[in-house]
């Protein structure tokens, strides 16, 4: 239980959403924990590397697309529109949920009274979703870009949906939609803080009696070809002693060699206490 300031609401948590490398769901998840597994293996989301081996934590199960079972009926189409961030964040939303007993169709809170606080990183295109767009703006067998051919020829060759697909607000949008929530909803961009960002405003949004149940968490990856540079420029990457990646990650090891590039996603339901207990939720 978590009480805010002088506020006399007191927040509980009624509902929890895991996706990660170690395992989709908090029973699986806190399985593996617990065992000390490694969630770090040789991973094949894209060709090349810029890494000191093409080793991380992928969620194994969305190598492709989000599984069907862990998939509401009701979003399969619009997944299309939604980077892999986006589907981590959604997916970890309606489990958590679930959890919650306030799945598809609840009645138990007013969608007035439900709202979204949702973190993520930046979400950046993959290379060759500006590719051809690119080489279109440029002379024939060269590389120099032309930027005031762009309007006119380089967004014809964009696929349409380009900018809701990696826009970091999406995932929140998707998730309220999906929930019919109708509260306060804001979106946190502040990388690997967005979760615990998240969380200390739906508390706030919660005490001051502004919504009695808030969908809080953050969704995000650095297996990315473009991100995957972005970290060997700015973090030390660790590398797999002995060729084993299961111990690269080792954080707290005098020998540690630096980072491992991961995903994944988790949501908490935060619910005022009362509002919990009237309605009967597992606390």
């Amino acid at each position: 239980m978590i009480k805010q300031g002088t506020s006399k609401r007191r927040v509980v948590v009624t509902g929890i959403g895991v996706i990660s490398p170690l395992g989709n769901g908090i029973d699986t998840f806190w399985e593996n924990l617990s065992a000390g597994r490694s969630a770090v293996t040789n991973f094949g989301l894209f060709g090349g590397s810029a890494l000191p081996s093409h080793i991380g934590a992928q969620v194994k199960e969305f190598t492709d697309k989000p599984p069907k079972d862990l998939l509401k009926q009701r979003l399969r189409k619009s997944m299309k529109a939604m980077c892999r961030e986006i589907q981590l964040g959604v997916v970890s939303a309606t489990m958590a949920l679930d959890v919650a007993g306030l799945g598809e169709g609840q009645t138990a809170v007013a969608p007035e009274r439900l709202g979204i606080d949702f973190g993520a990183n930046l979400m950046l295109s993959p290379p060759d979703v500006l590719g051809d767009a690119g080489l279109a703006c440029c002379d024939t067998g060269t590389v120099e870009f032309h930027s005031d051919r762009w309007g006119e020829i380089g967004l014809t060759k964009m696929e349409p949906l380009w900018l809701l697909l990696y826009l970091p607000n999406m995932p929140a949008c998707h998730i309220g939609i999906y929930a019919d929530a109708r509260g306060p909803s804001n979106s946190l961009t502040m990388a690997e803080a967005s979760g615990n960002l998240a969380i200390c405003e739906a508390i706030r949004i919660l005490a001051r009696d502004s919504a009695d149940v808030m969908i809080c968490g953050t969704t995000g990856t650095t297996m990315h070809a473009v991100q995957t540079m972005h970290s060997v420029m700015w973090d030390h990457m660790a590398v797999a002693p002995g060729g084993d990646p299961t111990k690269a990650c080792r954080p707290f090891d005098l020998d540690r060699t630096g980072q491992v590039v991961s995903e994944g996603s988790a949501t908490l339901i935060l619910e005022d206490e009362d509002h919990a207990v009237a309605r009967g939720a597992k606390l």
